[in-house]
């Protein structure tokens, strides 16, 4: 006798009903459009939570990019992105460029409001300088 089972799916997505129909959007669909936008921003790079915060949320995270549907009446999306800022830049500046492009971009595709897009910054890299040919400089 098949008894209810619960979908473990059904929590990592968010519905939307209308006249017409339900609208269902994975976590899965938020988190590939803000990966997507995160690597078109320049001079970031993604990075990881850490192992121990991907422990303590129990939340996967792909590219530097955690994605938290938690409903209340209503979907609230918090996006959590882990960068790594190139070195000389004014941090806040490029962290508001990385929120406004996530926030604007989610909310284009999926047509859900984003609460919140938090920027976590793991650290700074540096400019890969180019190295010299060393066959040029043997002649």
């Amino acid at each position: 006798m098949p008894s209810e089972e619960f979908d473990f799916n059904e929590i990592e997505k968010h519905k939307e009903t209308n006249e017409v129909g339900q609208i269902t959007v994975s976590e899965d669909v938020i988190m590939s459009v803000a990966i997507d936008t995160l690597s078109k921003v320049t001079n970031v790079k993604p990075s990881t939570s850490g192992f121990m915060s991907d422990l303590y949320h129990g939340k996967k995270t792909s590219s530097g990019v955690r994605v938290f549907c938690e409903e209340a009446g209503k979907c609230v999306i918090r996006i959590d992105v882990f960068v790594l800022v190139k070195y000389g830049l004014r941090i806040p500046d490029v962290c508001w460029d990385v929120q406004e492009g996530i926030k604007t971009r989610v909310e284009e595709v999926t047509g859900l409001s984003v609460d919140s897009v938090n920027i976590y910054v793991q650290g700074i890299y540096f400019e890969e300088e180019p190295k010299p040919d060393t066959a040029s400089l043997e002649k």
